[in-house]
Protein backbone atom coordinates (compact mmCIF):
# COMPACT_ATOMS: atom_id res chain seq x y z
CA UNK A 1 0.00 0.00 0.00
CA UNK A 2 3.13 2.39 0.52
CA UNK A 3 3.54 2.39 -3.17
CA UNK A 4 0.16 2.89 -3.96
CA UNK A 5 0.47 6.10 -2.29
CA UNK A 6 4.14 7.03 -4.00
CA UNK A 7 3.06 6.30 -6.95
CA UNK A 8 -0.18 8.64 -6.50
CA UNK A 9 -1.01 10.26 -3.07
CA UNK A 10 -4.51 11.12 -4.14
CA UNK A 11 -5.31 7.30 -4.32
CA UNK A 12 -7.32 6.97 -1.52
CA UNK A 13 -7.44 3.04 -1.75
CA UNK A 14 -3.65 3.65 -0.68
CA UNK A 15 -4.13 5.52 2.65
CA UNK A 16 -7.80 3.03 2.82
CA UNK A 17 -5.97 -0.47 2.98
CA UNK A 18 -3.09 0.61 5.20
CA UNK A 19 -6.07 1.40 7.71
CA UNK A 20 -7.36 -1.91 7.48
CA UNK A 21 -3.67 -3.08 8.16
CA UNK A 22 -3.00 -1.21 11.20
CA UNK A 23 -6.38 -1.61 12.31
CA UNK A 24 -6.80 -5.80 11.95
CA UNK A 25 -3.25 -6.77 12.05
CA UNK A 26 -1.33 -4.22 14.22
CA UNK A 27 -4.39 -2.94 16.43
CA UNK A 28 -2.94 1.02 15.96
CA UNK A 29 -6.07 2.47 16.44
CA UNK A 30 -4.73 5.89 16.02
CA UNK A 31 -2.34 5.28 12.91
CA UNK A 32 -5.60 3.45 11.59
CA UNK A 33 -7.72 6.18 12.16
CA UNK A 34 -5.39 8.76 10.63
CA UNK A 35 -5.42 6.62 7.56
CA UNK A 36 -9.26 6.24 6.90
CA UNK A 37 -9.31 10.41 7.41
CA UNK A 38 -7.04 10.40 4.95
CA UNK A 39 -8.95 8.05 2.57
CA UNK A 40 -11.93 9.75 3.28
CA UNK A 41 -11.25 13.27 2.45
CA UNK A 42 -9.56 12.12 -0.77
CA UNK A 43 -13.28 10.24 -1.53
CA UNK A 44 -16.14 13.09 -0.72
CA UNK A 45 -13.41 15.45 -3.14
CA UNK A 46 -14.03 12.98 -5.63
CA UNK A 47 -17.29 12.03 -5.02
CA UNK A 48 -16.72 8.70 -4.67
CA UNK A 49 -19.16 6.26 -3.26
CA UNK A 50 -16.61 4.96 -1.44
CA UNK A 51 -16.74 7.54 1.27
CA UNK A 52 -19.30 5.68 3.35
CA UNK A 53 -17.01 2.68 3.67
CA UNK A 54 -13.97 4.88 5.14
CA UNK A 55 -16.50 6.30 7.35
CA UNK A 56 -17.98 3.52 8.66
CA UNK A 57 -14.59 2.78 9.73
CA UNK A 58 -14.19 5.99 11.35
CA UNK A 59 -17.20 5.10 12.84
CA UNK A 60 -15.97 1.64 14.09
CA UNK A 61 -12.58 3.18 15.72
CA UNK A 62 -14.88 5.59 17.38
CA UNK A 63 -16.46 2.63 19.45
CA UNK A 64 -13.05 1.21 19.70
CA UNK A 65 -11.03 4.09 20.75
CA UNK A 66 -14.03 4.70 23.05
CA UNK A 67 -13.42 1.70 24.64
CA UNK A 68 -9.73 2.16 25.17
CA UNK A 69 -10.83 5.55 26.86
CA UNK A 70 -8.94 7.55 23.52
CA UNK A 71 -11.43 9.69 23.16
CA UNK A 72 -9.21 12.58 22.70
CA UNK A 73 -6.82 11.13 20.57
CA UNK A 74 -10.05 10.38 18.31
CA UNK A 75 -11.21 13.83 18.33
CA UNK A 76 -7.60 14.80 18.14
CA UNK A 77 -7.16 13.06 14.49
CA UNK A 78 -10.62 14.32 13.31
CA UNK A 79 -9.29 17.72 13.51
CA UNK A 80 -6.10 17.45 11.88
CA UNK A 81 -7.23 16.04 9.03
CA UNK A 82 -10.25 18.58 9.37
CA UNK A 83 -13.59 16.59 9.60
CA UNK A 84 -16.16 17.83 11.76
CA UNK A 85 -18.40 15.84 14.20
CA UNK A 86 -21.99 16.76 13.74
Amino acid sequence: YENILKRDAKDPEGDFRRGRVYFIQKNDLETSLDNFCKAYNIYIEAKSPYAADAQRMIGILFQEMKKAKKEAAFDRILKENNIKTK
